[in-house]
C-alpha cells in the first residue's frame, strides 16, 4: 500500500542521514589502509558489483556489497585483512538474513491479525 511504501522510504532515508555514513566509515580504516588509490578501488568495485546486479535484476545489499570490496581491497594490499575481521562480517551476514526474516514473518502476522 502507498500509505506503507512512503513510510519504509521514510524510514531508510532517516537511518541514513542518521548514521548509514558513520556506520561503515569508522570501521572501514580498522579493517584496511585506505589511501586515494584504495578508496577509489573500493568505492569503483561497489559501485559495479551493484550496476551488474541490478541489471540482472539480483537484490543484494549496498552495505554488504561495500563492505565486501572493502574487503577485497584490503586483501589486496600489502598488510591484508585480519581473518577475525572477515569471520566477524561474516557471522554477522549469516545472523542477519534470518534474524531479519524472523523478524518481518512476525512483524507481518501481527499486522495481518490486527488489521484483517
Amino acid at each position: 500500500p502507498p500509505l506503507a511504501d512512503g513510510a519504509v522510504r521514510r524510514a531508510m532515508a532517516a537511518g541514513t542521514a542518521l548514521g548509514g555514513r558513520g556506520s561503515l566509515t569508522p570501521w572501514a580504516g580498522r579493517w584496511v589502509s585506505l589511501g586515494p588509490r584504495e578508496g577509489f578501488s573500493a568505492d569503483l568495485a561497489g559501485i559495479l558489483c551493484l550496476l551488474v546486479a541490478t541489471l540482472l535484476g539480483l537484490p543484494v545489499s549496498t552495505t554488504h556489497t561495500r563492505t565486501a570490496a572493502l574487503l577485497g581491497v584490503g586483501a589486496a594490499g600489502p598488510r591484508g585483512v585480519d581473518r577475525r575481521v572477515v569471520r566477524s562480517v561474516l557471522l554477522a551476514w549469516l545472523a542477519t538474513f534470518p534474524g531479519c526474516m524472523a523478524l518481518g514473518y512476525g512483524l507481518a502476522r501481527a499486522a495481518l491479525a490486527r488489521w484483517s
